[in-house]
């Protein structure tokens, strides 16, 4: 038996009482898992399936089917999210359920992912945008960066003309800046939103297989 913890990623319901349960785990990464009677009648556990929240669990391994995890429970107070934050959380979410099932910085994802949630707590509306330029970096897709205007998302540089409609000169410079800096870039919320579409463009360019979240037009409706 071995003590995990994870971000939940994602989970769905199998057979009448039981779930699969998809983490980001700090120790191996994206990994799912088994969970028995989750949806039992009186079982109080289903509160826990909020995504991206940090779960601490046992988890036993064996040679057949899916390793099977016990004694769910929060590896620390839950945050209460508004709405705004919460669409957010939804849509990450289910963002990161796609790009982290490859192999990839374990470390340094996790580290990212606590260093978000704490940008969310203090309501920073922008720190999605930011989170996933970092993101970009840490999964080694980032744009390399160059004095010339226009960001090339095909390409991955920058070049003296523009390539593609959303990557104008303004979100082409916003690019560059979020790249070399932290949380601290304040952005309004048609530069949240330019930015957001040139990023889902640049991962679907980048990462293959990758499809627009579906929770996207929950976050557009609230945010417009």
């Amino acid at each position: 038996m071995i003590t995990e913890k994870g971000f939940l990623l994602s989970y769905i319901k199998y057979g009448d009482y039981d779930a699969i349960l998809h983490f980001f785990t700090q120790s191996g990464g994206f990994q799912s898992f088994y969970l028995r009677g989750l949806y039992s009648k009186n079982n109080r556990k289903k509160a826990l399936l909020q995504p991206l929240l940090e779960l601490q669990f046992n988890s036993s391994h064996s040679s057949k089917g899916l390793p099977k995890i016990s004694n769910l429970q929060l590896a620390e107070k839950a945050p209460e999210w508004d709405v705004k934050i919460n669409s957010i959380i939804f849509f990450l979410a289910e963002f990161l359920n796609q790009v982290l099932r490859d192999e990839v910085s374990v470390e340094e994802v996790y580290h990212e992912l606590k260093l978000l949630l704490e940008q969310l707590k203090k309501n920073n509306l922008s720190a999605h945008i930011q989170f996933l330029i970092r993101l970009s970096k840490v999964l080694g897709i980032h744009p390399l960066l160059d004095e010339k205007p226009f960001l090339n998302p095909q390409k991955g540089v920058f070049d003296i003309n523009p390539s593609h409609h959303l990557f104008h000169e303004e979100v082409s410079a916003l690019w560059k800046k979020l790249q070399i800096s932290s949380y601290d870039v304040p952005l309004t919320t048609s530069q949240r939103q330019q930015m957001l579409e040139s990023l889902l463009v640049y991962f679907q360019i980048h990462i293959p297989g990758f499809r627009t979240p579906e929770s996207l037009e929950i976050v557009q409706q609230i945010w417009t």
